[in-house]
């Protein structure tokens, strides 16, 4: 019996480390991965804030503000820019389009290069 108990002990120990060791492996192969990630995300943000810096004063410091307040509500952006909400859901679409279409633009020209 005690003998049995050892066993199952050690075999337990056994297998803990080996449990150990994959998951260090694991995460080992895993962080480059997560590197390369971060380093696609910032480059899309860089390209992001590029395409803002180009539009218009008023269209930039209309999208900044719905991208340093997230989650405020269309009522909340037409009471602060003085326009009405209908005009400020037409405003924001179609200045997000534009963005789009530079963002898009810039985004062949890295991938070309």
């Amino acid at each position: 019996m005690m003998q049995a108990s050892r066993n199952a002990y050690l075999n337990l120990k056994v297998s803990e480390k080996r449990f150990r060791h994959q998951l260090l492996l694991d995460n080992d192969m895993a962080e480059p991965a997560l590197q390369v990630e971060e380093l696609i995300e910032e480059e899309r943000m860089e390209i992001l804030q590029i395409c803002i810096n180009e539009l218009d004063e008023n269209s930039q410091e209309f999208i900044s503000y719905y991208i340093d307040n997230p989650g405020v509500g269309s009522k909340q952006v037409a009471d602060y820019f003085g326009i009405s909400e209908a005009n400020n859901r037409t405003k924001k679409s179609r200045i997000i389009a534009i963005l789009s279409d530079m963002y898009r633009q810039k985004m062949r020209i890295v991938s070309a290069a």
